[in-house]
């Protein structure tokens, strides 16, 4: 006599079928649960980096960043935007690769509105990066020689970087942060109103080389807008 053929296992069969969809939904508003909370936070988070902007570059995209030379560099100008608008918006390649960027340029020529508008574009993308004046920088250094804070942001921007007269000790500490990010595979971008030549020779050739290893200088080589501005001719 063969017992299975009128053994019933249909109920069995549909309670563990409604046991697994009780744990998939359980499981998905969970995760729904946890990725709402992740946008409150990150929302927080733009709110609180907005509130902590200056008003000048509040709120700032790529739609804001003009091509103001219509002379010869007005190629240049488009190149450029374009060139750091994909740095910024397929960050991902960037990041994986570790690439600098060097801004370089006389006063007024964008460079720090476009740092401050890459930085906004990474936060928004979910990415991890800090911005700091080069005097803010060495003092935060003072208080935070830990190698993991300065190695934690996916890309660390310096702006004002000026070596020409810095301690041996400075540029020792500098060095050293440049160094282990380098290590590491962490981007940066480091923005100077030196020209490429001057940048060079007060970077020293041991951290020029690690920044141009896996990296670009950019040299905003036109007029100022500022300048521009208030002659009227923009």
């Amino acid at each position: 006599m063969d017992l299975g053929k009128n053994l019933n296992t249909e109920p069995a069969t549909h309670a563990v079928t409604e046991k697994v969809s009780v744990m998939d939904n359980f499981e998905r508003l969970l995760e729904e649960g946890k990725k709402k909370e992740r946008e409150q936070k990150h929302a927080e988070q733009l709110k609180a980096h907005d509130a902590a902007t200056p008003i000048l570059y509040r709120g700032k995209t790529f739609d804001d960043v003009l091509t103001y030379d219509t002379g010869k560099h007005k190629d240049s100008q488009e190149k450029v935007k374009a060139l750091l608008h994909r740095f910024a918006t397929q960050f991902k390649s960037p990041l994986a690769l570790g690439y600098n960027l060097v801004l370089l340029g006389e006063p007024g020529t964008g460079k720090t509105l476009y740092a401050r508008v890459i930085l906004r574009t990474l936060l928004e993308g979910y990415f991890h990066a800090r911005y700091f004046y080069f005097d803010d920088l060495l003092n935060k250094y003072k208080e935070t020689d830990d190698l993991k804070f300065w190695i934690e942001p996916d890309l660390l921007i310096i702006d004002e970087v000026d070596l020409s007269s810095r301690t041996p000790a400075v540029k020792r500490d500098f060095f050293r942060m440049m160094n282990a990010r380098y290590e590491h595979r962490r981007p940066v971008m480091l923005i100077s109103n030196d020209n490429e030549p001057t940048f060079k020779k007060n970077a020293e050739e041991k951290l020029w080389q690690r920044l141009l290893e896996n990296g670009k200088v950019i040299s905003m080589s036109w007029g100022s807008y500022r300048v521009k501005h208030q002659k009227g001719e923009i």
